[in-house]
């Protein structure tokens, strides 16, 4: 076993677990003025939608902002 690889490991383990939180952290804040600032707009929808497009899976990506937005002009037309 070595010792000094398992420690550089686990120090990686542990920035990346501390950054993780942070982001989630940031995502409830964000959730929280989605429903309390954006009525009729799905919280939800909007973070398939970034998280689409963070994985640059563009075509699909719009597709699915396409559908919200006609769900959106359905809704409110």
């Amino acid at each position: 076993m070595n010792l000094t690889r398992t420690k550089e490991i686990l120090e990686q383990l542990v920035r990346i677990h501390s950054e993780k939180n942070l982001l989630d952290e940031e995502l409830k804040d964000i959730k929280e003025v989605v429903e309390q600032e954006l009525d009729g707009v799905s919280y939800s929808d909007l973070n398939k939608i970034a998280s689409l497009k963070a994985k640059q899976k563009l075509g699909e990506t719009i597709s699915k902002y396409n559908d919200f937005v006609d769900l959106s002009e359905a809704l409110h037309g």
